[in-house]
């Protein structure tokens, strides 16, 4: 295998030696050798062997590079047992417990038979999931969608949540995901809290998806291979209806311009000043879909449990919120949002030392050259806590029959798979 030599910063090489060393520490002894002795001398030259991913070469437009992999955050990918085959068809979800996996209500809806795939970093479209050794032997079925009964395509902006259960409950101590794929899967607290998604509150998105919409009549797979994080901040409502001219429901929250808040919790640069970190929203849109890859074994976690005030109250803890600012550098790389595929997605904050989920990926808006641009929609968990509770509980008939008394139905969709 030939090499080839780049500059980089001691940081970036630091990443791309935790990018290569699983996939290169089988190979031989001299070429471990290489690799430990550039971790120690923490050289600036950067040996990148081919088939590997070459940070250094890599141009992020928006967002950053996942420290860590988010066991939490799962996709869905089509089956061929669906009827409905739509190109590149992906969305994202989340783990909120070991049989369910909250997602947009779209998602579930547009194809019958879908896969989970968890504890992964890289995405493979549904031709390739045969050779791949993590997807084949990890990945779950989902047998039951639940959506709100009133949930209409049309009016994809009102109740856009739904919960698919998988066909076998995830044991979160499996240390299989550690052999044969990038991470741990986990899941995470939903946030039933109002305080904590309010103005100038930070947050992080993940996904797939595409930087840019799909042109008309392309045929090119769009997806990016690896997840990526974006840093974003929670703006007032007037925001996304004053640019997106649509009429927009309360539970929905909007987020715009760049974030401060590392997908660890930290804030990556609180010595600086409200006014430093303030941004123009008459600017022309930047793209702002994230765009990163990295590989990072993460944490196992207890299953999910809703988060309220009462949880941290003797805690001394606190959310990471916009009275912490950023770098002036990153108002041009950390701006970011969902995009194409990127539906159903987390939208994460932290509360202290523990993550929240507080949102669902639901839309963005376009530019004329088809990128994606802010501000950028999300379905809220805290004002959607009722209809929550009715997605996440729907197999109790005295939780079915509360939720009808307080108008809220659902759709339970027994999936029908073939013996497979």
């Amino acid at each position: 295998m030939r090499r080839n030599a780049s500059r980089c910063t001691t940081r970036q090489m630091s990443y791309m030696i935790l990018v290569n060393t699983p996939r290169i520490i089988e190979k031989n002894s001299t070429i471990l050798f290489i690799v430990s002795h550039l971790v120690a001398l923490k050289t600036r030259l950067c040996y990148v062997y081919r088939s590997y991913v070459h940070l250094c070469q890599r141009r992020i437009s928006a967002g950053r590079f996942s420290p860590e992999g988010k066991g939490y955050v799962v996709y869905l990918i089509n089956t061929i047992y669906s009827e409905k085959q739509p190109l590149s068809w992906l969305c994202g979800g989340t783990i909120v417990s070991s049989t369910s996996i909250l997602t947009s209500a779209a998602c579930l809806k547009e194809i019958s038979h879908m896969y989970v795939i968890a504890g992964y970093q890289i995405f493979m479209p549904i031709e390739k999931i045969k050779d791949d050794e993590c997807i084949r032997r990890t990945k779950k079925r989902i047998v039951t969608k639940v959506i709100p009964k009133d949930y209409d395509f049309t009016q994809w902006i009102k109740n856009d949540l739904g919960v698919g259960i998988v066909n076998k409950p995830y044991d979160f101590t499996d240390q299989i995901y550690k052999l044969i794929c990038t991470h741990m899967p986990v899941s995470i607290d939903i946030n039933y809290e109002v305080n904590y998604e309010k103005e100038n509150i930070n947050a992080v998105a993940y996904g797939w998806g595409s930087s840019v919409a799909r042109k008309p009549g392309s045929l090119t797979e769009i997806n990016r291979r690896y997840m990526k994080e974006g840093q974003t901040v929670i703006v007032k409502q007037d925001v996304c209806t004053s640019r997106m001219d649509i009429k927009i429901e309360s539970n929905v929250l909007c987020a715009y311009g760049p974030g401060i808040l590392a997908s660890d919790g930290r804030d990556v640069a609180p010595q600086l000043s409200l006014v430093d970190r303030r941004f123009n929203l008459d600017e022309d849109d930047k793209e702002e879909c994230f765009d990163g890859e990295t590989f990072k074994e993460n944490r196992c976690a207890e299953n999910q449990k809703g988060i309220n005030k009462t949880d941290y109250q003797n805690k001394n803890k606190s959310v990471f919120n916009f009275t912490a600012n950023f770098r002036r550098q990153f108002f041009q790389d950390a701006g970011s949002g969902i995009c194409e595929n990127d539906h159903g997605g987390p939208l994460v904050s932290w509360v202290g030392q523990t993550e929240i989920l507080i949102g669902v990926a639901m839309n963005s808006l376009y530019t004329s050259s088809n990128n994606c641009a802010g501000p950028f929609l999300y379905t809220s968990t805290a004002r959607s806590r009722q209809l929550l509770n009715c997605l996440l509980n729907s197999e109790s008939e005295s939780m079915r029959h509360r939720c009808k008394q307080n108008n809220i139905s659902m759709l339970i969709i027994e999936v029908q798979w073939p013996v497979i």
